[in-house]
């Protein structure tokens, strides 16, 4: 926390008349519009995927027992064009269509054309009939693939006939009305916005009554104060010092009383043992994640009841529907006069239905006494007999009858690990959200208790601390009409009053000058939500350039999906010199706010991106914004930390940014499933201006705040000088290139395509993995960091670092598969939560005082000067897939850190060694001098 003053004239205020009217809860309302936006995010978002995932499953419910109607169709077709009879020609046409559409009323309509688009038989409605044809000779016409258009109102379904030759004869039309589709979705939706709505009400409502009773000791403080001050304008004895002050401030407001009325002499302060704890916020941040979790889980809970209740009379359907096509074989073969006991081979035909459905594990035929013939299993397991089953799947019949008495039955045992997997999909989803959830609210909790009342209250206590002194020209800035505010008020008409008195002594004193507050948690939220804006993109975005891939030269395709990451890094490094000194010049809050706003049209552009080279364009107008908000972000915290607190600062602003680059990699990957890969980054270029906002709205009365401090700029000179110092070199070339070569060719560009081309995961699954990085950065961060002051072995930490970099790909090779990507992610998280930090600390300790560069110019060239390794990850990366394959490359790329990290410590070890020789030379040349 830094204070800082501001002598504006707006800021002086007259002494007017007391307003003693209390203005309760304000401290309680900003804090209960943090809980519900919190939990109204994670309770509504968990709701807004599930959904999309219940839509999904539904979907595909319906449309797998449509594909087994139509194969059904198709196949009885087929078989009279391989008698070599033509479309037109056969006489059982109608019978197959009218049987079709009675196995579901939503069937509107179904009808075959010929090759030309020309109707030869219908059965249904003849308007939907026109509108089938009309899609199909549009979109289809030429194409004789399966082909299945969902429109607002219907699914329209188009087959090719084949004859036995393999030659188009025509195609069969199939219209299903979505009415009940549709009501169904209509009452999910309703139902899940009922239950977010009584969670978030009922979790709103216990939190508001936890952090009052948590903020209350706090508030009667403030109120006491405030009636104390109250009460001295009135010409009132003090309440404060008749009932003995409790607590830090109120003492301290005591003793300020007393100066100020004369009671007693300026004096310092005695602030031996006044440090205040944070408990207060602490609890309430714990409250406020136990609420999100247990708000999300009991949503989420009831929200899968929800799907199983909807999802299982489709599972129903589509089972029944498979048992009524077995049934139909079996009655066609009774009816021509094969008696039951002597069917055979009925069980090969189950073979297409079971390849095609995977979730259908069993179909058999039950004879009267529960034993099984005609029966066939996914699996190495027989079953003989009905009871077996019942343990295993979920089972539907179909009786087969014969002179009106049932004979056997069809029975279909649909596995439920499958329905089980898909919700597995949603718990998976739900826990990335709690992660995301619980981090935001980490971020927002803690900002608007530092903004509103810790900050404050340091501000106020420096005030009155310098009261006491006797420095009655100090006052303190009212951001707010709170709690807080109100004191401050009053707290300034004290000192305004003691002002008065001394000048009419005839003393002269300064213009009254009015204490603020910044805190470096200030910048938290805002780099949050833009990190989390451009991260959102991290899983998918290797799959979105190759969405629109062109060759370009004699580039393999794997260097040209790699390009738009080398560019970005590249125009992001390019651009910090200058975004710095720019920001420097013009101030974090304009710097922070254009940032974002550039990022947020690149992100915009880049969801409209069609080809290679506009979305080059877009990507590189990203950068120069994500650069811009990365190097103010990082000047505001030097801006606000001394030398004894940089480091905890900087510990700060790199837990918001991890904190963001995982949520966002969690969050993209689920919501580009859901909603594709263009709307992905709108919502991404929204959440970019959101942090705009945020800063206009809490960084605008801090804007006079800012010290703009002209600084040296960067010159030629400080690039040669560090450039040919073996230190310098040796760390940033064999320790920090390597890392970075690693973040951006591992895990922004390798990881993504393998899992998408080797495991063939889905987005939502590929986003959850790559947060684990994140996720052990910032758990692993500051523990990392504690180990390093307390051990002095910096050399260490970075040389096992980068071995576990390598053991981490390494890993990837010997385990290739979603498991293995996912503790290769997690174990190049560690290393870098252990390796990466003590390299700037090592640099500095190895170089300070033996170069003519200030600080701050190191680490801006050492900065800009590992960003060779952002750009050169991705083109390394692509050349070695292309040449060896993935799991080689993952190979290659283990050796080559362990190799670096051996040539770190061997040159280091030489460097030191020629340096002391040196030293001892030059000291041996010193003893000889006369």
């Amino acid at each position: 926390m830094k204070v800082l003053a501001d002598q504006q004239e707006g800021f002086k205020r007259p002494i007017g008349r007391v307003n003693s009217v209390r203005y309760h809860g304000r401290l309680i309302n900003k804090l209960a519009l943090t809980l519900v936006f919190v939990l109204t995010f994670a309770v509504v978002l968990c709701s807004f995927l599930n959904y999309f995932k219940f839509q999904e499953n539904y979907r595909q419910l319906i449309l797998d027992r449509l594909n087994i109607v139509i194969a059904e169709a198709v196949y009885n077709i087929e078989y009279g064009l391989g008698l070599g009879l033509r479309l037109g020609e056969l006489d059982q046409m109608n019978q197959t269509l009218t049987r079709v559409s009675q196995r579901d009323d939503q069937v509107s309509a179904i009808l075959v054309i010929n090759s030309v688009g020309e109707l030869l038989h219908l059965e249904g409605d003849a308007s939907n009939a026109q509108a089938a044809l009309t899609t199909w000779l549009l979109d289809w016409q030429g194409s004789s693939a399966n082909q299945l258009a969902e429109q607002e109102q219907s699914f329209v379904f188009s087959q090719a006939l084949h004859n036995s030759f393999g030659q188009a004869e025509g195609f069969l039309l199939l219209i299903y009305e979505k009415d009940d589709f549709n009501r169904v979705l209509q009452q999910v939706q309703k139902r899940l916005f009922q239950a977010a709505l009584l969670v978030i009400l009922l979790a709103t409502l216990i939190g508001l009554v936890v952090v009052y009773l948590l903020l209350r000791p706090t508030l009667r403080s403030l109120h006491r104060m405030f009636d104390s001050l109250l009460q001295l304008e009135a010409g009132q004895p003090s309440a404060l010092r008749a009932n003995n002050a409790q607590g830090v401030i109120e003492a301290d407001l005591v003793e300020l009383e007393q100066v100020c009325l004369g009671d007693a002499i300026p004096h310092a302060v005695d602030t031996q043992g006044k440090n205040q704890g944070n408990r207060g916020a602490l609890a309430i941040l714990a409250t406020t994640i136990v609420l999100i979790i247990v708000a999300t889980i009991a949503s989420a809970w009831y929200q899968l009841e929800i799907f199983k209740a909807e999802l299982l009379p489709q599972e129903a359907k589509k089972a029944l529907v498979i048992a009524e096509q077995v049934s139909g074989k079996i009655d066609y073969l009774l009816t021509n006069g094969v008696p039951f006991e002597r069917i055979q081979g009925l069980a090969v035909t189950y073979v297409p239905i079971q390849d095609s459905h995977p979730d259908v594990e069993f179909i058999g035929v039950m004879q009267g006494d529960g034993s099984l013939i005609h029966s066939r299993g996914q699996g190495e397991e027989a079953f003989t007999a009905i009871n077996q089953l019942s343990r295993r799947f979920n089972l539907y019949q179909t009786p087969i009858q014969r002179d009106d008495r049932v004979i056997a039955g069809v029975v279909v045992g649909i596995d439920p690990a499958v329905m089980a997997n898909s919700l597995r999909e949603i718990i998976l989803d739900i826990a990335a959200i709690l992660v995301v959830a619980s981090l935001l609210a980490t971020e927002l909790i803690l900002f608007v208790i530092s903004y509103t009342l810790t900050t404050p209250l340091l501000t106020l206590r420096s005030v009155i601390e310098r009261g006491v002194k006797g420095e009655f020209n100090v006052g303190m800035r009212v951001l707010f009409r709170d709690e807080v505010g109100r004191l401050g008020e009053k707290l300034n008409h004290l000192l305004d009053g003691a002002r008065r008195k001394v000048i009419a002594t005839g003393e002269r004193l300064p213009d009254p000058t009015y204490l603020t507050s910044v805190s470096v948690n200030f910048v938290r939220p805002p780099l949050f939500l833009l990190v989390f804006s451009e991260s959102m993109s991290l899983s998918f975005f290797p799959s979105f350039v190759e969405s629109m891939y062109e060759p370009i030269g004699n580039l393999s395709k794997s260097m040209i999906i790699g390009l738009p990451i080398s560019v970005f890094m590249a125009i992001w490094a390019l651009s910090l010199p200058f975004a710095g000194q720019w920001s420097d010049a013009v101030g974090r809050r304009r710097a922070f706010m254009v940032g974002s706003v550039i990022t947020a049209l690149g992100l915009f552009c880049t969801g409209l991106a069609t080809d290679l080279w506009f979305l080059l364009g877009a990507r590189c107008f990203t950068a120069v914004g994500y650069g811009l908000v990365f190097i103010t972000a990082q000047g505001f915290v030097t801006d606000n930390t001394q030398a004894h607190n940089r480091t905890k600062g900087m510990a700060t602003f790199l837990s918001g940014f991890f904190s963001g680059s995982l949520c966002g990699a969690a969050i993209g990957g689920i919501l580009s499933d859901r909603i594709g890969f263009s709307m992905t980054f709108f919502l991404s270029a929204i959440l970019s201006l959101a942090s705009a906002l945020f800063v206009v709205q809490f960084f605008a009365k801090n804007d006079d705040s800012e010290e703009k401090l002209p600084g040296s700029k960067l010159a030629w000179s400080d690039f040669k000088t560090l450039w040919v110092n073996p230190y310098f070199l040796i760390i940033t070339f064999f320790s920090a290139i390597p890392a970075k070569a690693t973040l951006t060719g591992f895990l922004y560009y390798s990881a993504p395509m393998f899992m998408k081309d080797q495991l063939d995961v889905s987005q939502s699954s590929a986003g959850r993995v790559l947060m684990a990085y994140g996720l052990a950065i910032v758990i692993i961060s500051p523990l990392s960091a504690w180990l390093v002051d307390y051990f002095k072995r910096k050399r260490t930490f970075i040389a096992l670092g980068g071995l576990l970099s390598g053991g981490a790909l390494c890993s990837l090779y010997l385990l290739p598969n979603e498991q293995g990507m996912l503790l290769s992610v997690l174990l190049l998280g560690i290393a870098h939560a252990i390796g990466i930090s003590p390299q700037i600390a090592l640099l500095t300790e190895l170089i300070e005082g033996k170069v003519d560069v200030s600080m701050g110019k190191i680490i801006g060239i050492f900065r800009m000067t590992e960003r060779i390794g952002n750009i050169a990850g991705p083109l390394v990366a692509a050349v070695l897939i292309t040449v060896v394959g993935y799991t080689d490359a993952f190979l290659w790329f283990s050796g080559f850190l362990m190799m670096n990290v051996f040539i770190m410590l061997l040159l280091l070890a030489v460097a030191s060694r020629f340096e002391r020789n040196s030293l001892n030379k030059a000291a041996a040349r010193v003893e000889v001098l006369p």
